[in-house]
């Protein structure tokens, strides 16, 4: 009897065994390991030359390339120095502009369900993270705002919710590492509306488990915004359903010394936020218990080896041999519950300054002052750093990166190209602070880096309405 596929069909045998395709060489294989200046010359994912453009009510635009979406002088003028005369001055023109692929979905959605075995029902999902979606659903009254009718039920149900995310955050270790197909989100800072249009989209059925895709979010979760305790507790519900499933990475305002800023943030301060939605004595236990879990969330993540990705950007270089990703796998590392804050023990001075680096960091501006390795003052305060050119060479080559992808600065269609297209930052809040800017996604996938644009709302309009 001819053999057959699992569907009941007579496997095909015209393809003979000398045209069959090989398998690739291991990954290893294809590195080269003979140093900085044997570096390979062509990266193993390409950034794609065209965009995704959706409007505020879901509706897919058409495709844009990045130079007409993001402007010329932002993807192509650098942020950092141009360390090496030989690179090719127009980064553009490397892009394999390729057969365009559909980005919400890689893989049959439908497929993908009939695969999934061991399916659980709606019950045996934890209880907390869905009461708390529930009650987060039941108490909105518009894109912006929410009104809690129980707000002491609801209190106690994120404190419980809390719970359940230590035990699954504590598990996972500093250092990450991901497989595409990847989502990954920028800044949220407290939008809720953005958060949930782009995965409303983006996950099938509302079920993060059938999604053929993983979702890393890069940190600053809240906020700056006026939905901050939404926001917090719609990832943690997420994280605690489908952990294999979401990363969520530690930025700047996960630390208590900034969401409890009141004095900076004022009516958009996380803390003041949990103060009026929960009363003073409720609401400081509220704001403590999420503030509690910062420590425990990842502060980088590295996505199949070749891309090096965390809220602001790469450790110092202080010369030598290389060992920053070593350090950051280190078991001893400690977990800070303050990142900005005075630190007078010489055993973990070094390492909060290698925790503030990779989330308080950013790209140097041309022209900036740096040292022989490429980093330099940042103008956010003293203890921060900017990393120009020269330290982004050093970085991708010692640990055999492609990109660095970052968010921590606010751009204007939510997206920026820099460095020679290797540094790429990627914000995820639309209209952040009434600037009227729009908000990017970045999807990994089949060897490509492409980018999704939400468009700014209309001056005067919100969700599509007139004020």
């Amino acid at each position: 009897m001819a053999d057959r596929d699992r569907d009941g069909r007579p496997k095909s045998r015209s393809r003979s065994r000398s045209h069959s395709r090989s398998p690739p060489p291991p990954a290893a294989a294809q590195r080269n390991t003979g140093g900085m200046a044997q570096r390979r010359m062509q990266p193993s994912c390409q950034l794609s030359p065209t965009v995704l453009l959706i409007d505020e009510q879901g509706h897919t635009k058409g495709t844009s390339l990045i130079s007409q979406v993001v402007s010329r002088a932002t993807c192509v003028e650098a942020d950092t120095p141009t360390a090496n005369a030989g690179r090719q001055s127009d980064p553009f023109a490397t892009f394999d502009v390729g057969q365009e692929q559909e980005l919400m979905g890689t893989e049959s959605t439908i497929m993908r369900v009939r695969e999934l075995e061991g399916e659980r029902s709606e019950l045996d999902k934890p209880l907390e993270a869905i009461r708390v979606l529930h009650l987060i659903r039941e108490a909105r009254q518009g894109p912006h705002s929410f009104h809690y009718r129980k707000s002491r039920e609801f209190a106690q149900a994120v404190l419980n919710l809390c719970q359940l995310a230590q035990t699954v955050l504590e598990k996972e270790p500093l250092l990450v590492r991901r497989s595409s197909p990847v989502y990954i989100f920028g800044d949220i800072h407290g939008n809720y509306q953005d958060l949930t249009y782009f995965t409303d989209k983006l996950i099938p059925f509302g079920e993060v488990r059938y999604s053929p895709c993983d979702f890393v979010f890069l940190g600053d979760y809240i906020d700056r915004g006026s939905c901050s305790i939404e926001c917090m507790c719609w990832l943690l519900a997420h994280k605690v359903m489908a952990p294999e499933k979401f990363t969520l990475l530690r930025g700047n305002h996960e630390s208590p010394e900034v969401s409890g800023d009141v004095q900076t943030y004022g009516s958009v301060s996380f803390k003041h936020q949990c103060y009026t939605i929960f009363g003073e004595e409720l609401g400081q236990k509220v704001w403590a218990g999420v503030n509690s879990l910062f420590k425990h969330m990842s502060l980088a993540c590295i996505l199949d080896n070749r891309i090096f990705c965390s809220h602001g950007g790469i450790p110092q270089y202080y010369g030598g041999p290389d060992a920053r990703i070593s350090l950051l796998e280190k078991q001893g590392f400690p977990r800070f519950d303050e990142v900005q804050s005075v630190d007078n023990d010489p055993e973990t001075r070094e390492y909060r300054q290698f925790v503030s680096d990779l989330l308080w960091s950013d790209p140097a501006e041309t022209g900036a002052q740096l040292n022989e390795h490429g980093f330099g003052e940042n103008p956010r305060g003293p203890g921060i750093t900017t990393f120009g050119s020269r330290a982004v060479d050093s970085f991708l080559q010692n640990h055999q990166f492609d990109y660095i992808i970052r968010a921590h600065q606010e751009k204007a269609n939510g997206l920026r190209i820099s460095d020679n297209a290797r540094v790429l930052t990627v914000f995820s809040s639309s209209d952040y602070g009434g600037h009227q800017n729009g908000a990017g996604v970045l999807f990994v996938g089949g060897g490509k880096i492409r980018m999704i644009i939400k468009d700014p709302l209309p001056a005067g309009r919100e969700d599509g309405m007139m004020w």
